[in-house]
């Protein structure tokens, strides 16, 4: 580069700055206009929750009641549950008869028939029953139905022997024999859908009755405990 264009390059001033923007000023408006702007916002937020409290606290109580009042529940059955027994449930009450004949190899030489009224007690443990509480329903999770009781009472008896009279003996074994029969019938009927369903509605009424006043809007739900094995006899 030769030596005049550098000095001219040199001498050449710098292009002045900008000049600043002008700022702008925010004019503060007038103290009275503000205090009139927070009392007119504050007025405004009152007349707007007074207009929705009603909506609101009544939807907000009722979301909280759903679940709070279940719960309460829960917790009062648990309570009388655990310090309860065995609930009568089911009852059976039938009538029958025993005929039996005793023959030797020139023919018969006893017949006898024995007329008895047969009762059975089927129902619950009720210190086995589990509650949980899901949204606005109470769930009772039961335990198979046992027999709680049975007995077969003779009422009439008619026989006919020749050279070997009815024995004692033989004629207990009858009852006890036909008496496991009926046991078995009265465990098949506590499996049935008619079981279940009176075993349901006599712990509905008993647990209406332990929380009355509490089950206001909640609903009961009744399920089968899990890993049940059917009816059974119960433990001594």
């Amino acid at each position: 580069m030769s030596e005049p264009y550098q000095r001219k390059f040199r001498d050449t001033p710098a292009p002045p700055p900008p000049p600043p923007k002008p700022r702008r000023t925010r004019r503060r408006r007038h103290p009275l206009l503000r205090w009139l702007g927070r009392v007119t916002a504050t007025l405004l937020a009152i007349y707007l929750a007074i207009l929705l409290f009603p909506w609101a606290s009544r939807n907000l109580f009722a979301i909280w009641m759903d679940g709070g009042r279940a719960r309460v529940v829960s917790k009062t059955l648990s309570r009388e549950l655990a310090s309860s027994s065995r609930l009568e449930t089911l009852t059976i009450d039938e009538q029958g008869v025993i005929s039996s004949t005793l023959s030797v190899f020139f023919g018969d030489v006893q017949q006898v028939t024995i007329y008895y009224d047969y009762h059975a007690s089927l129902g619950i443990d009720l210190s086995e029953v589990t509650v949980a509480a899901e949204g606005n329903e109470v769930v009772l999770y039961l335990p198979p139905l046992v027999l709680l009781s049975d007995s077969l009472t003779p009422t009439e008896t008619v026989k006919w022997d020749v050279l070997r009279a009815l024995s004692e003996k033989r004629r207990q074994k009858l009852m006890d024999d036909e008496r496991q029969s009926r046991r078995a019938a009265a465990l098949e009927t506590a499996a049935s859908e008619e079981g279940w369903q009176r075993t349901c509605e006599v712990l509905r009424n008993l647990c209406t009755e332990w929380v009355s006043g509490l089950d206001a809007g909640v609903s009961f739900r009744f399920m089968p405990k899990e890993g049940g094995e059917g009816p059974q006899l119960a433990a001594p």
